[in-house]
């Protein structure tokens, strides 16, 4: 198909628009193997990263790609030698660092309150989207339907290019 534009004829080529699919990409920062478990029952069908210190999970926000959700809870137990560090240090860490793979939420599920709320104003400030609700039963059940509603497998559009040569 051609058509002249400012005096100029072009030659214009469609190129058709592909979609990427995704799975829909979720890190979880806890401390507790039966919430792991708990949340990895939920998280089926999707790609989850469960994880017990914020230093795992800062080598997976670098390593892996952009997730979609990132669940974070505050205090970390102590498993033995090995110090666990808290939600905050990874807040802090995607608030700072991670401006190319910003996650689309954070969750916040933290029984701790006043650590909790330090770790939403920490995102907030830089504008990511944040959640906060206190881990259980019910906060699984409304993430999981969250999750089906958002959709486990989702597209993207790839880039659309329409091509013309001046002719």
């Amino acid at each position: 198909m051609a058509f002249v534009q400012d005096g100029i004829l072009l030659n214009w080529r469609p190129v058709p628009l592909f979609l990427e699919v995704h799975m829909f990409r979720v890190l979880v920062l806890d401390d507790s193997p039966e919430r792991l478990e708990a949340f990895s029952k939920i998280l089926k069908g999707c790609q989850a990263r469960l994880v017990s210190t914020s230093e795992a999970a800062r080598v997976a926000l670098i390593e892996d790609e952009p997730f979609d959700l990132v669940c974070l809870d505050h205090d970390l137990g102590e498993f033995g030698a090995v110090r666990p560090g808290n939600g905050m240090e990874v807040a802090q860490f995607i608030a700072r660092n991670m401006r190319d793979k910003i996650p689309r939420w954070v969750l916040i599920h933290s029984s701790n309150v006043p650590a909790a709320e330090r770790m939403v104003y920490e995102l907030d400030k830089s504008r990511i989207s944040v959640m906060r609700s206190a881990y259980s039963t019910k906060m699984l059940k409304e993430l999981s339907g969250w999750i089906k509603a958002m959709g486990i497998i989702y597209f993207t559009p790839c880039h659309l290019f329409v091509p013309f040569t001046h002719l």
